[in-house]
């Protein structure tokens, strides 16, 4: 009975040292996966998943919000963070942790409608400059199909810039990838979404975004928001925040 009674104890030490381990949860603003209101209040599909599961994993947490290329070294370098939305990539894999998927959106090339650009297959991207954010998921995709930085290749810091490199930049940046998703909740407005032309012409590649952690994240911990998140998938509860923001995701509003 003793040596049942010291295993209880042991567990209960264990179960309370994890719990009391904090995690810095990273991201950036990008809805309406990850929306930061002007009261700095954090809402969003992809915030509202992830919410769930750390509180299903019982662990404490806190939500970091800033540019994707400061979140992105932190949850590379430091330990406890966890990062959302990431795109998991075989360049990646071995930096992360990964908790699993949590949400999808497509993704198209976009070029001002003024330019009269036509691609008829994704090939035909390669004779324009196309603009990306570096370390997404798109710069990587790009690189690895044979674009080239600084020359039909042009990478930002700032994912809320593409759009206006566009304008500033029009006779020399012709095309961004952007996630379709996104792109209608910056612009907001059917009479905005008419200056661009959408170049449906990707097929191999999505925005599957995912949750993943820091390599010096404890294992268990991981574990846990893992086991969290797949009873999310079990129960529902994740295609019902899905449809929860499903006019969101197609209206922007």
């Amino acid at each position: 009975m003793g040596y049942i009674k010291n295993f209880v104890i042991i567990l209960a030490f264990a179960s309370y040292a994890l719990s009391a381990q904090h995690i810095n949860i990273v991201t950036e603003n990008l809805p309406p996966f990850q929306i930061e209101q002007k009261n700095k209040e954090l809402t969003g599909l992809a915030t509202e998943i992830v919410r769930e599961v750390f509180s299903r994993a019982k662990i404490s947490h806190s939500f970091t919000v800033s540019d994707w290329s400061i979140a992105y070294i932190q949850a590379v370098e430091e330990a406890d963070v966890c990062i959302y939305s990431i795109i998991r990539q075989p360049n990646r894999e071995s930096l992360f942790q990964w908790v699993g998927q949590i949400t999808s959106a497509s993704t198209s090339f976009y070029s001002l409608r003024e330019k009269n650009i036509v691609l008829n297959n994704f090939d035909d991207a390669r004779q324009y400059k196309v603009a990306v954010n570096d370390n997404y998921a798109s710069h990587h995709y790009l690189l690895e199909k044979g674009f080239e930085q600084n020359k039909n290749l042009y990478v930002l810091n700032n994912y809320g810039a593409l759009l206006k490199i566009l304008e500033a930049r029009k006779d020399s940046i012709d095309l961004v990838l952007f996630n379709d998703e996104i792109l209608v909740n910056i612009l907001n407005s059917p009479s905005k979404m008419k200056k661009y032309d959408k170049h449906s012409v990707i097929n191999d590649f999505r925005f599957d975004f995912s949750l993943a952690c820091s390599l010096n994240t404890s294992p268990t911990i991981v574990q846990r928001l893992s086991t969290a998140l797949q009873s999310m998938k079990e129960d529902n509860s994740l295609k019902k925040l899905k449809h929860k923001w499903q006019s969101r995701l197609v209206s922007g509003q």
